[in-house]
C-alpha cells in the first residue's frame, strides 16, 4: 500500500489555476531568461505523484519556466517531452534526464536520452561512480550531485560512504545542488554553495532542484537561473556544459501555497500506508531508507492496546 496505494491527494490541472497564488522569484530578467529546476519526479518514479502535464502546471505556479525530468534510474517520457515542448514552445521547456539512485550517492544526469538500468550498481565503487559521470558526458549530458544534507546528515546518514565534494569535483561532476526543496535536513546547503562558487573550482557550478515527489513536501527555497540563446534543450544544455548558472536562494523559504483535494481512499488505507512507510526503503536501487522506529513502536503499542481491550471485553461478556 505504501508503494502502489492511493496518493494522499487528488491532483488536477485546475488546482494551479489561481495565478494570484503563484510564486514569482525576484531576478534580473535582462540577465537571465531560464529559471530551471534540475531535479524533479513524475508518477514514473515509484514515489512520484504528478503526471508530466501536472508537473508543468506545478512548476509554472512556483516560478519555473523549465524543468529536468529525473525519475529514479529511468529515462522516461521522451516522446511526451517532445510533444509537450511543441505545445508549450517559448513558454515552458522540458528536458529529459534521470536520477542515478544508489546506496552511496544520488546524481542527476541531465540531457540524456537513455541509460542501461542493468549498469546501475547497488553500492557503486569510486571507479563506477566516475565511469557513470564519464558516460553521461559521452552522451552529451551533465551531472548534478544531489542533496548532500539529505544524504549525509543525521546520526544515521541515509547513504553509505558518500563521496566528498572534493572527490566529485575531481571526478568531473558539473553541478552540486545548493538548494533542494525536498531536503528534510537542510533545504539550502550553504557549504555546497561556498564550494562551487570558489574561484579555484571553475569547472563546477550551483544548481537548485525541487526534487518534487508530491508538492506538499516541498519548502520553496531556490531556483537555478541562466541565460540561453533561446528556449530549446540544445541552448540550455550549451549553458549547462559551460557551468554558467547562478543560484537564486530564498533563505527564509516559503510554504507551498496551493491546496489539493484529499484522496478518500488514502484516508481509508492510511494505517496500512503508514505501516508500509515505517518499513520501506524509499528509493529503488539504493539502500537509503526512511525507516521510522517511532512509527514501528507506535504500531506495536496500538496492537497491544487493542489486544488488551479485546481481552477485557471478552472477559466482561463471559
Amino acid at each position: 500500500m505504501s508503494f502502489v496505494g492511493p496518493d494522499r491527494f487528488r491532483y488536477r490541472l485546475k488546482d494551479w489555476d489561481d495565478r494570484s497564488k503563484n510564486i514569482v522569484p525576484n531576478y534580473d530578467r535582462d540577465k537571465f531568461n531560464i529559471v530551471l529546476d534540475t531535479h524533479s519526479h513524475t508518477r514514473n518514479s515509484p514515489d512520484g505523484a504528478l503526471t508530466l502535464e501536472q508537473s508543468i502546471a506545478y512548476h509554472k505556479a512556483v516560478g519555473f519556466n523549465a524543468t529536468v525530468i529525473t525519475n529514479h534510474n529511468l529515462v522516461t517520457h521522451l516522446d511526451e517531452i517532445k510533444r509537450l515542448n511543441k505545445v508549450n514552445d517559448g513558454e515552458f521547456l522540458l528536458i529529459p534526464g534521470m536520477e542515478w539512485t544508489t546506496g552511496r550517492i544520488h546524481m542527476c544526469f541531465i540531457g540524456i536520452d537513455g541509460w542501461s538500468t542493468d549498469s546501475i550498481p547497488y553500492n557503486p565503487t569510486d571507479a563506477q561512480i566516475r565511469s557513470a559521470i564519464d558516460e553521461t558526458h559521452a552522451r552529451g549530458g551533465v551531472v548534478t550531485v544531489c542533496h548532500y544534507p539529505w544524504s549525509t546528515w543525521g546520526y544515521y546518514p541515509r547513504t553509505h560512504d558518500h563521496p566528498t565534494r572534493e572527490q566529485v569535483y575531481d571526478w568531473g561532476a558539473d553541478f552540486i545542488e545548493v538548494a533542494c526543496w525536498d531536503d528534510d535536513k537542510l533545504p539550502i546547503d550553504y557549504a555546497s554553495y561556498t564550494f562551487v562558487n570558489s574561484p579555484t573550482r571553475p569547472n563546477i557550478g550551483p544548481c537548485c532542484g525541487t526534487d518534487v515527489h508530491e508538492p506538499y513536501t516541498a519548502q520553496i527555497c531556490g531556483w537555478t537561473v541562466l541565460n540561453a540563446r533561446d528556449m530549446t534543450i540544445e541552448s540550455v544544455m550549451d549553458e549547462l556544459r559551460r557551468h554558467r548558472t547562478e543560484a537564486l536562494l530564498l533563505s527564509e523559504g516559503k510554504p507551498y501555497p496551493f491546496k489539493h483535494r484529499r484522496n478518500t481512499l488514502q484516508i481509508v488505507f492510511a494505517p496500512l500506508v503508514g505501516l508500509g512507510r515505517a518499513f520501506r526503503r524509499v528509493h529503488l536501487g539504493g539502500n537509503s531508507t526512511n525507516v521510522e522506529s517511532a512509527a514501528i513502536a507506535a504500531w506495536v503499542g496500538w496492537i497491544e492496546t487493542l489486544f488488551v481491550i479485546f481481552e477485557l471485553l471478552r472477559v466482561t461478556i463471559r
